[in-house]
């Protein structure tokens, strides 16, 4: 009976417990309520078409507030996206990585193609080539050619540069460049056709007998009633420039940014100055040819530091470039002359000299140099299509050691060929290094090319 009734107690407490839990989620929960009205098949298909005929509640439209528009880079909704060209960065990403357009899709590869237009520093050149009064003799002689800055005016030439970015977004990069300009000749032709009277100034260190020297002289090509004579100056420059430049950002504020620019550049500037006279004695039919050549060969290898500064506005970049190198200059200079007689019907000799290169200067010289090569130029850049890019701008390049061919001739232009002093005497013309400032300059005009 215990039994019995310990389980029956159990019993009723756990049926009371349920019914509270029970109550307790019917609390909580809502009712469902189900028709206990029966319904005929019609009437169901009935009840469904009135449900159908009624018309869904239209759906609430969110309107959402325009986004406000950068009047620096143009309504979002346009057919293009701007970009920072940096120097050829494409794709919309901004300055600093992302910085300004919030995007990293860029191309990593440009190609920078230049026309230029561009003027040297031209070669000074003594008078080299005179005519009557007073036999073609400074100094009432007329100068015909020299005693002038020769070479200077501008000449076409091209640029290529090649660069990609080492990261995803524009913040380093490398770069090469290569730059030639077109051969800065300067040629001068004349015979006794033209001029009766054509003479080569020099100073003659020959004894003149009355204890001095004879001073200002010249060699006469051609004189009237004398001889008959022709005369050719030609002058060549050649100038190349190359670089190799690592860039990274050093600032970014807003459409504007800074890059450090470090790596190695490097030039070559040659030329030369070539005078040959020809001369036919009326008196013995004998012809004497004179050749003088001067050449001059700048060699530099430098490092290079600098900034770049780029401002993108809308599809325009504006970039101004300042850097400059630090490096040696080999220069070198090689002298030559010669002096050939041909007398009739066959005889010819030939001696080392002509009239201003002699024994005394002849040869080849070569030094090192410290030097800088600063470059200082602004391009504007505006983005045609995605990946062309058109281009104009102005550079500046300097160095200030560098030799030219006209300053390597002896100021008192050597002897009297026809009766050279005693070396013991007189070692003229000398030979000493001479360098000065030099520098190329001008306008470029190209398409730059980004995928």
């Amino acid at each position: 009976m215990r039994l019995f009734a310990e389980s029956w107690k159990r019993g009723l407490f756990g049926l009371l417990a349920m019914t509270l839990v029970t109550a307790s989620v019917s609390a909580e929960s809502p009712r469902r309520t189900t028709s206990t009205v029966k319904r005929t098949p019609a009437q169901r298909v009935a009840q469904e078409s009135v449900l159908r005929s009624q018309p869904e509640p239209a759906r609430r439209e969110v309107q959402r507030a325009p986004e406000p528009i950068d009047p620096a880079y143009g309504d979002s909704s346009m057919d293009y996206l701007p970009y920072y060209d940096g120097p050829a960065m494409a794709g919309p990403c901004g300055p600093a990585g992302c910085g300004v357009m919030g995007m990293c899709t860029q191309h990593g590869i440009w190609v920078d193609l230049d026309y230029l237009l561009w003027a040297r520093r031209g070669r000074y050149l003594p008078a080299l080539v005179t005519t009557e009064p007073n036999g073609g003799v400074l100094p009432g002689a007329t100068v015909v050619f020299g005693d002038n800055r020769e070479g200077a005016e501008m000449r076409p030439g091209g640029r290529v540069r090649i660069g990609t970015w080492l990261d995803a977004c524009g913040i380093m990069a490398v770069e090469g460049s290569f730059l030639a300009l077109g051969d800065g000749r300067v040629s001068f032709n004349v015979d006794s056709s033209e001029m009766s009277t054509i003479a080569r100034p020099f100073f003659n260190l020959t004894d003149n007998l009355a204890g001095g020297v004879v001073g200002q002289d010249a060699l006469q090509v051609a004189l009237a009633g004398t001889s008959t004579g022709s005369l050719s100056i030609n002058s060549s420059s050649d100038v190349a420039a190359w670089d190799v430049i690592f860039r990274g950002l050093l600032h970014e504020a807003g459409h504007t940014r800074l890059d450090l620019l470090a790596g190695y550049q490097g030039a070559r500037i040659d030329e030369d100055l070539v005078i040959s006279s020809s001369t036919t004695l009326l008196a013995n039919s004998n012809q004497i040819d004179v050749v003088d050549s001067f050449a001059t060969d700048n060699v530099f290898h430098g490092g290079a530091i600098g900034f770049e500064l780029v401002h993108t506005y809308n599809r325009w970049n504006l970039e101004l470039l300042g850097k400059v190198g630090f490096g040696n200059m080999k220069q070198a200079v090689t002298i030559d002359g010669q002096q050939t007689v041909t007398v009739p019907p066959s005889s010819t000799t030939s001696s080392e000299g002509g009239l201003l290169a002699q024994p005394t200067n002849i040869g080849r010289y070569t030094r090192d140099e410290f030097a800088v090569n600063p470059e200082v130029g602004v391009t504007l850049n505006y983005q045609l299509t995605e990946c062309i890019n058109l281009t104009t701008g102005y550079s500046f390049l300097y160095w200030n050691k560098v030799l030219q061919p006209g300053d390597q001739l002896d100021p008192q232009l050597a002897v009297n060929p026809d009766q050279p002093p005693a070396p013991a005497v007189y070692q003229r013309p000398s030979f000493d290094f001479k360098d000065g400032s030099y520098y190329i300059h001008g306008l470029h005009f190209g398409v730059q090319f980004v995928w």
